[in-house]
């Protein structure tokens, strides 16, 4: 009965259950679309300064999240490992799911308790997560260096879990491509 109760939540607030890939398949190069980072409009930021040009020419892994979602909140310390590498840039955006995660100010409250140091771009109105045409919480866009979309993965990604296992090989193989 539990966890039935457990699948209805999770179902009901848009969290998915826990992925498990162990490979993340690359769309290729050639049938990749561009994907439009987040506008640079500071209003709209919080934590670092972050410009879509600022981006150009790096393989980005970007994190569509909320604050609420169970999964989100269990993937962060693995984003946060992603963030502190060099040779990649960690962009997270931020659509709420209701009402409640709207205010830019507990996002930034929420930012400060989970030690979330990277960009954080507020979709407030959720057009963004519309625009990558994510389906849930959280979402993972993998963007190679010339800004298209490569790859989209769905669910919870913890340190040496096989979903986080397959974004980091995918990674891999995109930091190696010139």
């Amino acid at each position: 009965m539990h966890k039935l109760a457990v699948v209805l939540v999770l179902l009901l607030t848009g969290c998915p259950a826990p992925a498990k890939v162990e490979t993340l398949p690359l769309v290729s190069a050639r049938e990749a679309e561009p994907l439009a980072l987040p506008a640079a409009d500071p209003a709209r930021w919080l934590g670092p300064p972050m410009s879509p040009a600022s981006a150009r020419g790096k393989v980005v892994l970007l994190e569509v999240w909320t604050f609420a979602c169970e999964h989100c909140r269990a993937s962060h310390p693995w984003v946060a490992a992603m963030a502190a590498r060099k040779d990649l840039v960690v962009i997270s955006v931020h659509s709420p799911q209701t009402s409640r995660e709207r205010d830019p100010a507990r996002v930034a409250e929420v930012m400060k308790q989970r030690h979330i140091s990277w960009p954080v771009y507020i979709d407030a109105d959720g057009r963004y997560f519309e625009q990558v045409r994510a389906e849930g919480w959280p979402t993972f866009l993998l963007i190679d260096r010339a800004g298209r979309l490569r790859a989209r993965t769905l669910g919870r990604a913890e340190a040496a879990s096989p979903h986080a296992r397959g974004i980091e090989a995918a990674l891999r193989a995109l930091l190696s491509e010139p």
